[in-house]
């Protein structure tokens, strides 16, 4: 269902996440950022749970990539490729 959620405006989204306005709206361009909201006349917001769902699946993202980096490095072989046999 719907979860509740509060609109976030733009200083408050470069605050949180640490990077430029610039930086924000070419992550939007790429699709790589949640679309912003149309308030009416010049005023745009995101919703906070879409940006806790970017930041949560960033996380992620981050998380299974040094997972592979250190396995890779320690055995030669990323562990997602480990038994991957099994799946073809």
């Amino acid at each position: 269902g719907l979860r509740r959620s509060r609109f976030m405006r733009l200083p408050e989204v470069v605050h949180l996440k640490g990077v430029s306005r610039s930086t924000i709206y070419r992550w939007m361009a790429e699709g790589e950022f949640p679309k912003q909201i149309p308030l009416g006349g010049n005023a745009v917001s995101w919703l906070e749970s879409d940006v806790d769902d970017w930041i949560e699946r960033r996380l992620i993202q981050e998380l299974c990539s040094e997972i592979l980096y250190r396995d890779f490095r320690c055995t030669g072989v990323p562990s997602l490729l480990v038994g991957a046999k099994a799946f073809t």
